[in-house]
């Protein structure tokens, strides 16, 4: 499995907890930013050494616009055939860590009260988030562009900063029913995959 980076492995790990799923420890996880075309091609020479190596690359958005993101999180940007064995992954939001903007799980994190950071979001980001966070897979627009990485590490106004709590912290603290729709559809996609 291609990933961003180590830090996605924790969160989505500890979020397959959450939803009672399983995540394999027998997947090779290979962090790195490359762009899925990169990431594919080292896909395809590994499979002609490896010919039952199965893969998924899973990438942030990042700049890319929303509408690159089919349905089951499937880019759309490369096409690949339906038989593949390589799946090229993207997160519908802008990152990992906007899956992860859930006030009540942030305050339990921190020990603060949840309508507390209700008031950070709006106050510091001028955003306006109920307590369980945005768990569909259309949530509003500008959920779809925030930048969840800086909300946690802006030196000035991150939750790290104003609250002392990481995304790791909040991962666990998450229910499942706080769990995102395409953080589900993610894990789904693994497990499919990887037990054919």
């Amino acid at each position: 499995m291609f990933i961003e980076n180590e830090s996605d492995r924790k969160i989505l790990s500890i979020l397959a907890e959450k939803c009672n799923m399983s995540f394999s420890t027998d997947i090779v996880f290979w962090p790195n930013t490359d762009k899925h075309d990169t990431r594919r091609h080292l896909f395809d020479e590994l499979k002609k050494i490896i010919p039952n190596l199965k893969g998924i690359s899973i990438r942030d958005r990042d700049m890319d616009e929303p509408d690159i993101v089919g349905n089951g999180l499937v880019y759309k940007g490369i096409l690949l055939p339906s038989d593949s064995d390589l799946k090229l992954l993207e997160w519908r939001r802008k990152n990992i860590e906007s899956y992860l903007l859930c006030p009540k799980a942030i305050a339990l994190a921190c020990g603060r009260k949840t309508e507390e950071i209700i008031q950070y979001f709006s106050d510091k980001h001028a955003l306006s988030i109920s307590e369980d966070g945005f768990v569909e897979e259309e949530p509003p627009q500008a959920i779809k562009y925030l930048d969840g990485k800086k909300i946690f590490t802006s030196e000035d106004i991150g939750l790290q900063v104003c609250f002392g709590c990481n995304k790791y912290d909040v991962a666990k603290n998450i229910s499942a029913e706080e769990v995102c729709d395409d953080i589900r559809t993610f894990l789904t996609q693994v497990n499919t995959l990887f037990s054919e």
